[in-house]
Order: C-alpha cells, then sequence, then structure tokens
C-alpha cells in the first residue's frame, strides 16, 4: 500500500468527520488528529455537558471552530442517526475494554460492543455515508491458543482471524467481543456497500489527554509501581498517536477499503522492555528484575508503516510518554513530577481499546 501522507487542507474543514467515543482513549487522540488534519469533527461522548470528561477536548488545538459534541449510549436506541447526518466519514472507535472473565462480563463486553458496530454502521447506511474506520484489534486477530499453523513461527496479517470457539471456552470476552462486533461491521459494509477499513491495534500506549487511568495504561503501571514483583511474557506495543493517524490517514484511502490493518510496532519480551524502563528510569525502585519470557508474536506491519508514511513511534519513546504520563495520574516509586494524583483504572464504553 503505498500513500502520500495529507496535509491540513483548508477544504477539509467542509468534511464532517464523526468520532463515536471521542472523550475515550483512543478517541480524544483520533479528535485531535482528524482536527490537525484540518476536518470538522463531530464527536459523541456519553455526557457533552460534563466537563470533567470532555475539557480534554474543547482544549484541543481548532476544537473552539471545527468540533461539537453529541450526546450517544452504544446501547441507545439509534446513537449515531442524528450526528451522521451529512457527515462524510464515520471512524467509530467506541467500544468497552477490560480484562474479564467472569459470566457477568461476557454481557458487558460483547453485547455493547456488537450493538455499538451495528447502530454505527446502521447511521453510515441511513446517512449514505461512503466510509466507515472501524477500531478493531489485535485481540480479533491473534488468540487462538497458538494453533495456527507453524507455531510460534507463524507470521499474523490482516487476514488471520482469532479462533471463536478458544475465546468462548477460555471465557475471553474482550477478544470475543472484537471478533464478534469486525465480523457484524463486514457483514453490514456488504450488505450496505460501505466501504470498511479496519484498524487492529494491539496494546496502545503513549500520551493519556482524557482524565484517570485507562486499561492499557494499567497494564504497564504494574511493572513500575511495585505491584508485580516478576515479569513474564511479552507483549506488542503500538503509540496511541500512531494509531490516531493511521485512522485518520485510512480516510479517503481507496488501499484501506475492505482490508484489515495490524497496528502493531514491536513485539517485545517484558525482560527487555523492563531493562529499557530501568534505563529510563534509574531511580524508580518499582520494576521488577525477574520472571519468565515467552515467544515474540511474529506479524507483518508493512500496510500499517505504509499508511503513516513513516516509521512508528520506537519503543523507548513508548515508553517514555507512557510512564511519563502515569506519573502525573498516580504514585510512581522513585519518580517525581510537578503534579501527582492518585486515581484508579476505569474502563468504560468510551475507554476504547
Amino acid at each position: 500500500m503505498k500513500r502520500a501522507p495529507e496535509s491540513m487542507s483548508s477544504s477539509n474543514a467542509d468534511k464532517v468527520v464523526v468520532v463515536t467515543g471521542a472523550s475515550g482513549f483512543i478517541g480524544a487522540q483520533v479528535t485531535r488528529a482528524a482536527l490537525a488534519k484540518g476536518y470538522t469533527v463531530r464527536g459523541t461522548v456519553r455526557d457533552p455537558a460534563n466537563d470533567a470528561k470532555t475539557a480534554h477536548l474543547r482544549a484541543l488545538a481548532g476544537a473552539a471552530e471545527r468540533l461539537t459534541l453529541h450526546k450517544a449510549d452504544l446501547l441507545g436506541e439509534r446513537p449515531f442517526h442524528d450526528v451522521c447526518s451529512g457527515a462524510h466519514v464515520l471512524v467509530h472507535t467506541a467500544s468497552p475494554f477490560f480484562w474479564g472473565t467472569d459470566d457477568s462480563d461476557e454481557a458487558a463486553l460483547v453485547e455493547p460492543a456488537v450493538r455499538g458496530t451495528r447502530a454505527a454502521m446502521d447511521a453510515a447506511h441511513a446517512a449514505a455515508l461512503k466510509q466507515v474506520v472501524l477500531t478493531s484489534s489485535t485481540a480479533a486477530v491473534y488468540m487462538d491458543g497458538g494453533n495456527k499453523p507453524g507455531g510460534a513461527a507463524h507470521v499474523y496479517t490482516g487476514a488471520d482471524w482469532s479462533d471463536e470457539q478458544y475465546l468462548r471456552s477460555n471465557k475471553l470476552y474482550y477478544p470475543l467481543s472484537k471478533v464478534l462486533a469486525e465480523r457484524e461491521a463486514h457483514r453490514l459494509a456488504k450488505q450496505y456497500d460501505i466501504a470498511l477499513s479496519v484498524m487492529c491495534p494491539t496494546l496502545i500506549v503513549g500520551e493519556m489527554l482524557h482524565e484517570g487511568i485507562n486499561t492499557s495504561h494499567a497494564m504497564v503501571l504494574k511493572f513500575v509501581d511495585g505491584s508485580s514483583d516478576k515479569y513474564s511474557g511479552q507483549n506488542c506495543f503500538v503509540d496511541v498517536g500512531d494509531v490516531a493517524e493511521a485512522h485518520i490517514n485510512a480516510i479517503d484511502d481507496s488501499s484501506t477499503f475492505g482490508e484489515r490493518i495490524l497496528l502493531i510496532t514491536v513485539s517485545a519480551a517484558w525482560s527487555s522492555t523492563c531493562k529499557l524502563l530501568q534505563s529510563i528510569y534509574p531511580t524508580c525502585t518499582g520494576i521488577p528484575t525477574d520472571g519468565t519470557d515467552a515467544d515474540l508474536v511474529k506479524f507483518n506491519n508493512d500496510a500499517f508503516v505504509a499508511l503513516l508514511g513513516h516509521p512508528p513511534v520506537p519503543l523507548l519513546e513508548m515508553m517514555k510518554t507512557t510512564v511519563d504520563s502515569l506519573a502525573t495520574r498516580t504514585t510512581i516509586p522513585g519518580i517525581t513530577t510537578t503534579t501527582t494524583t492518585t486515581t484508579t483504572a476505569n474502563a468504560t464504553a468510551d475507554d476504547d481499546k
């Protein structure tokens, strides 16, 4: 896939981009990226009047001139129909994100993800939109229990899907929600003749614009705040700024239509990631120094790099931005910031990856 990165254009102001879940971790960054490209943005949030949840959006460059916020509930009646009327494209990021394996978590994760995606596609069809950009996840790609031909040597691409039976058997309801929601989007895109561009980000880290600590950052926090005395396994990472840019660059890019693009920068063992964190924060006393590793995930991210038009943010920069952002929200031993407040992770339907 080859493309020339689009610069900010005054003509983009005539194009309305609808961003669902705009107040969430991904949604806020997608909103910022859309505004930076000159688009007019309609963002959906649970309560536009809640300043604590929306102040970070109103503070974005260009927001005063080109951003409006609209009330929407994933489980509401036709939540996106009005906001999509007259729009150019819909970017659907809103979906709950937390790792739940209790039976009650199935309804809390799967139902809003699938119903919200169905509502988004229905609204796009009703508004005669030609394209939807969907935030899926690599949780819908490589959660297969290692059963791919070749095992750990398998190279994952957009052609791979997580094993639905494996997810159900192990009560992995977040990955299941992403599989079922994305499959519903593909079904409706074909039925409605809508170009669907699917972004599949892995664990997203980087700068947080919203209040609180989201699920993905909580996973990093435990490796710097002393709550984990050992590391284990590996993780794939991608920077939230790159994720947002990929979403916006996909607008009107026909090479993304019908494609599933893996937004992965690196697969790293937690042993090496913890050593990297120690090099960045030598006074931090909460980083584990012992544990076990696992096979790294092999993947093809050529389409992602081409869509960005530049190399993605490297792991060192990702980790520094992530921990610096965390340190403004909670206490991390050995790391001091000018502003430190203690909050807890709170995953909601707007905590969108």
